[in-house]
């Protein structure tokens, strides 16, 4: 930054950007040959970069210089435009300032023609707000985690990397600049809906002492005229499979009674927007008629979970 004195508004904006960033280093001059040397003019912020073609080496910051305004100009331009996904990368992608991301899902890498030239304006537009990041269908696990098979590619999804559960938001229609533009413009309206994943429903008659769950039916279910204890479980996890057959008995215990209903989600292929899954098992209850789950914080063995149904039941 360089500032006609430390003093200026413009240079303690500056500093208190500064103080809010590790991951970039900061220097302030009031030297005119220095200026003249970045060739700015006036007072003014520059960023030098070290990134490979055809990103600029040196961004100059526009506007006003506020505190908010440099940190988005730092923040946009801390990485390339288009930020291959790796493991390298993936501390600066996810610990970065900015939270909303666009995965840009590519057929293939060597050849990303298409997909660069359809976000590259659109990055341009949105930079400092959104993050753009492309990922290769090699990247298997990314695809398996966002619902992604290769008929999909090429494909984008928006990310809200909130303190809150990340939100998913996928595109529709095919990855043009308009697409992907009209896409990031209806994101910022609120006007989408998340994207989430989900096996298909069971018939009601089909359902067993422990009602099997996905992410189209469970909030029908859990917010229906029943009580209703949900176990959010991951096929692979000990601690689920040491609960499984205890959590069976519970569900016999209450398959007559016409007031509860004792269900589970594999909560790795089906997602609802009610609830965060932080951990495997999960056990969530919802009293019928409210609008809230609520934490299952008893023992889990028989006992211990039909006290908390039958304590909190309507």
């Amino acid at each position: 930054g360089s500032f006609d004195s430390a003093d200026s508004d413009a240079a303690k904006a500056f500093i208190a950007a500064a103080e809010t960033d590790d991951s970039t280093s900061y220097g302030i001059t009031t030297v005119d040959a220095v200026r003249t040397a970045t060739g700015l003019e006036g007072e003014g912020v520059i960023i030098f970069r070290d990134f490979q073609d055809p990103d600029p080496k040196e961004v100059v910051c526009p506007g006003d210089l506020t505190e908010e305004s440099i940190k988005k100009c730092v923040a946009g331009n801390s990485l390339p435009l288009l930020i291959p996904f790796s493991q390298d990368n993936a501390p600066k992608i996810f610990g970065g300032a900015i939270k909303q991301h666009v995965l840009l899902f590519m057929e293939d890498k060597a050849t990303p023609g298409d997909v660069h030239a359809a976000a590259t304006p659109v990055a341009k537009k949105y930079k400092g707000d959104y993050l753009f990041v492309t990922v290769d269908k090699s990247d298997d696990r990314i695809l398996e985690f966002f619902g992604i098979t290769e008929a999909d590619l090429p494909t984008a999804r928006i990310v809200e990397m909130g303190e809150g559960a990340m939100k998913k938001f996928a595109i529709e229609g095919e990855l043009t600049e308009e697409g992907l533009d009209s896409f990031l413009v209806a994101h910022a309206a609120g006007s989408l809906s998340p994207d989430l994943k989900s096996e298909e429903p069971l018939a009601d008659a089909d359902q067993e002492d422990v009602w099997v769950l996905v992410g189209k039916d469970h909030d029908k279910v859990a917010f229906g005229d029943k009580n209703v204890l949900v176990e959010y479980y991951a096929p692979w996890c000990g601690h689920c499979k040491q609960l499984a057959p205890i959590y069976e008995k519970v569900g016999a215990h209450y398959k007559d009674d016409d007031s509860v209903i004792v269900a589970k989600m594999d909560a790795t292929a089906n997602e609802a927007e009610s609830v965060s899954v932080q951990g495997f098992p999960t056990l969530k209850f919802f009293k019928a008629g409210s609008d809230a789950p609520i934490d299952f914080d008893g023992e889990r063995d028989f006992d211990g979970i039909t006290g908390f149904i039958d304590k909190n039941k309507a």
